[in-house]
């Protein structure tokens, strides 16, 4: 291994700076990739216990999810497809709002109407 000698301390700031925002950004991704492992495997428990989705269909339905980000993240047709398509198309289509909670910022659970 080669030894890097450093003449000022700016360039061990400089350095250290890189590093630590590296660091950061390694973590804000694993636990990124990780909350939505989770809340995928939540959804996916949904789908088992409320709707009779056995292993095939589970991993059918994990399988196409992940086709669908590689789509997101190498394009797709020239357009630009992302999370927030997903997210406006599912409000658009079938009044399914993200930003809307059944739950209050205090847990409580508040019914709301379904819209059709």
């Amino acid at each position: 291994m080669k030894a890097r000698i450093f003449k000022t301390e700016s360039q061990i700031r400089k350095i250290v700076q890189e590093e630590a925002k590296r660091q950061t950004t390694e973590i804000y991704d694993a636990a990124l990739r990780d909350a939505t492992y989770q809340a995928f495997a939540v959804m996916m428990c949904v789908l088992h216990n409320e709707f009779g989705f056995g292993g095939k269909r589970l991993r059918k339905l994990k399988d196409r999810t992940e086709d669908e980000f590689m789509l997101m993240r190498n394009g797709m047709r020239g357009q630009k497809y992302d999370t927030m398509y997903c997210v406006r198309y599912l409000k658009d289509k079938f009044g399914i709002d993200f930003n809307e909670s059944q739950y209050d910022s205090n847990g409580k659970y508040h019914v709301r109407s379904v819209k059709k």
